[in-house]
């Protein structure tokens, strides 16, 4: 990759490394104006390869300094970075660890009925078991049933859309893996029905229960709790966990081997 500075004397040819995939163009002041050599701001343009430069501008923009900037051309999959050398230095290796190869991830979605009536015998709910304790420590039900669920394998920026049974079904677009940890669903859909196509609100008569983005750490299970009211006897949970998928389906952790899931969080139904 090679650098153009631009001062007002002179153009000069410089030969710079670490910015592959990219090129920079720095812009001086006159010199009488120049206060300190962290006054220079730097034109740096870095295209990415493997991932989508949208998904990136929210790693890039808090790294910014006060007078730094970030442009997306979409069209090139290109960010373009104002900003002092010092923090361009500071930004591009973030970038080159967000470009990697998409890598393969598995979707794991349960549909769970959750009720406050106690039975007796206790009826077989199939939740897994440490999943089944955790929900009973956070929430006032007493009975949870599995209504529908599903593994998916899916990489990184697939768009999904799948019927969970016969009553169910899910749409969602997967995001980019960052840092190896955390991953995005975007527009991440549970309708009552069948799936509806892709650009499409969702077919006649389907319901749609849940629409919203979701920001998943792996292998920690995120549940959505879908009440009538705080005080209503009986929820529809949605149980989602992400985790990479290095060998087949059948080979993937269970779930009852994963970590404790995050605190359910109380929505409301759509009108």
């Amino acid at each position: 990759m090679k650098a153009l500075e631009i001062s007002t004397a002179a153009l000069t040819l410089l030969l710079c490394t670490g910015f592959s995939g990219a090129f920079s163009v720095q812009a001086q002041s006159p010199p009488s104006r120049i206060g300190s050599a962290e006054s220079a701001l730097t034109l740096h343009a870095y295209k990415l390869e493997h991932q989508p430069a949208s998904e990136a501008l929210a790693l890039v923009t808090p790294l910014l300094s006060r007078r730094g900037t970030v442009e997306l051309q979409a069209q090139d999959n290109t960010l373009v970075i104002r900003d002092s050398s010092a923090s361009i230095y500071r930004i591009v290796p973030v970038l080159s660890r967000f470009d990697h190869p998409r890598s393969s991830l598995a979707v794991e979605v349960l549909i769970i009925r959750a009720t406050a009536e106690k039975f007796s015998p206790p009826s077989s709910s199939k939740v897994p078991r440490k999943l089944l304790e955790r929900l009973q420590d956070l929430l006032p039900y007493h009975t949870y049933e599995v209504l529908a669920g599903t593994r998916l394998n899916t990489r990184e920026g697939e768009q999904v859309s799948y019927q969970l049974g016969a009553r169910f079904s899910v749409r969602f677009r997967i995001g980019t893996l960052i840092e190896e940890q955390r991953v995005k669903l975007h527009g991440f859909q549970v309708f009552r029905g069948h799936p509806p196509r892709t650009g499409s609100p969702g077919p006649l008569g389907a319901s749609s229960l849940i629409a919203t983005n979701l920001f998943l750490h792996l292998d920690q299970p995120l549940s959505l709790a879908l009440a009538s009211s705080k005080s209503s006897k009986e929820a529809l949970m949605v149980v989602v966990t992400t985790s990479t998928r290095n060998t087949h389906s059948q080979d993937l952790p269970r779930p009852n081997s994963a970590t404790t899931p995050s605190k359910p969080r109380l929505a409301q139904p759509p009108n």
